[in-house]
């Protein structure tokens, strides 16, 4: 997973090592291994990963678990700033949607539905288990995720300097 996550980095920063430990410390560590149970990975006819979707079900728990678990043994100046920057931008819509996601793919991946349906068996296994709605954010420059979250049902919660924040209000099923 760590491999997909900086092969697919659109910052060219992701050469240098510094920044390369914060993309995996902020955007694929902490998941895997606080929040393996919202953690599902895409493999192709070998079984080799070609994708995944990562997920913390709570914000605030996230917050905390991550700023003790990770954080703290981090001497990273990156790792912490880089931390800060992505949870700012989603904070205040934690309590309409207080799971949020991390999805990449190989871009030989891409456009052949296997991203739909990670985020679709994401948002069925967050609803059944009673979590409200789901987040993420975006750069403003990435076009395609921006498409591809639009075409997913994800609407647009706030556009920033940088990022967007798009949400999703997720359905329980009757019964669960």
């Amino acid at each position: 997973m760590e491999r997909i996550c900086i092969s697919v980095s659109h910052d060219p920063m992701v050469m240098h090592p510094q920044f390369r430990e914060a993309i995996l410390d902020v955007f694929c560590r902490y998941y895997v291994s606080c929040e393996p149970e919202n953690c599902f990975v895409a493999v192709d006819a070998a079984d080799a990963p070609v994708g995944y979707i990562l997920c913390a079900e709570n914000f605030v728990r996230y917050e905390k678990r991550l700023a003790e678990e990770i954080l703290h043994t981090i001497q990273n100046p990156v790792t912490k700033a880089m931390a800060e920057g992505s949870k700012e931008a989603m904070r205040s819509f934690a309590p309409t949607y207080p799971a949020h996601l991390h999805i990449d793919l190989l871009p030989a991946c891409r456009g052949h539905g296997t991203g739909r349906r990670l985020v679709e068996h994401l948002c069925e296994h967050l609803a059944s288990k009673g979590v409200p709605g789901v987040m993420l954010n975006v750069a403003n420059d990435n076009t395609g995720a921006k498409h591809f979250y639009e075409k997913c049902g994800f609407v647009v919660l706030k556009i920033g300097e940088q990022e967007t924040v798009y949400g999703k209000i997720l359905t329980c099923e009757e019964g669960l």
